[in-house]
């Protein structure tokens, strides 16, 4: 076995084993939110939200009907189906010291 066949046997198996954790990684992910609980759009909705723990839910399915504030989004490929989008942005601005220029 030459050393370019070592090389690249070795980067195989590790760009296999960073690709399958990151699968795996993933996978926990996409199950946790498969078991999140389905909560309904209601009046009781702002009570529960204001008694959790830091007034969050995480990973919870909310069912109910909404609407949109522009049109609506329609599906391409099932008839009578359509949908709304909600961007959530969180933006945290902290201050880091830099110590090669001595500023925050």
């Amino acid at each position: 076995i030459t050393p370019g066949e070592l090389l690249c046997l070795g980067s195989s198996l590790a760009f296999s084993g960073l690709f399958y954790y990151l699968y795996r990684r993933k996978a926990r992910v996409v199950a946790r939110i498969q078991e999140a609980p389905k909560l309904q759009v209601d009046d009781n909705l702002p009570a529960l939200v204001s008694t959790a723990e830091g007034r969050c839910l995480p990973y919870v399915a909310l069912e109910g009907i909404v609407l949109p504030a522009q049109a609506a989004l329609t599906s391409h490929y099932h008839e009578g189906l359509q949908g709304v989008i909600q961007k959530l942005l969180l933006k945290e601005h902290r201050l880091i010291w830099n110590s090669l220029v001595r500023s925050w």
